[in-house]
């Protein structure tokens, strides 16, 4: 299938963290038409690990190679923050729909940087993955702002 064929998304894995293993994978498995095919993780070893726990076809030795690909259409970004900016600016340069994990950015300046990388591609969809552990004061909040 090719990345014009809307009714297939093919995958990238930068970072598969215990969040990423425990919920992004398996979810996006279940999914008729996504199909997870690369993955990059801290070690080689542990992106092997995770290749064959969820079968994921290709493991790459540096999460640059996932973000660039040109098999992907879309990259999950499980890693720490400290990469979340370079990581998705890099997909969205590259053309890639970008799903990554909370905390959004190290500081003010890369969640702006993230926000041009952005709006310079309309056409593509970049989701940042609401913190499961704010959920509870997320009201209170509202009512401040």
């Amino acid at each position: 299938m090719t990345a014009q064929d809307n009714s297939h998304i093919r995958v990238g894995i930068i970072g598969a963290g215990q969040n990423t293993k425990n919920v992004h994978i398996p979810n996006l498995q279940a999914i008729p038409g996504v199909e997870i095919l690369e993955v990059a993780n801290r070690t080689i070893k542990s992106a092997k690990q995770a290749a064959r726990e969820f079968k994921i076809p290709v493991v790459r030795e540096r999460w640059q190679e996932v973000a660039t690909s040109k098999e992907l259409d879309a990259v999950v970004i499980g890693t720490w923050p400290y990469l979340h900016c370079q990581a998705t600016c890099m997909a969205l340069k590259t053309g890639k729909h970008v799903l990554c994990e909370a905390r959004m950015a190290m500081n003010v300046r890369e969640a702006e940087q993230m926000l041009r990388a952005s709006r310079e591609r309309p056409d593509k969809v970049v989701q940042i993955v609401p913190s499961p552990f704010t959920l509870k004061v997320d009201s209170i909040v509202k009512e401040y702002l």
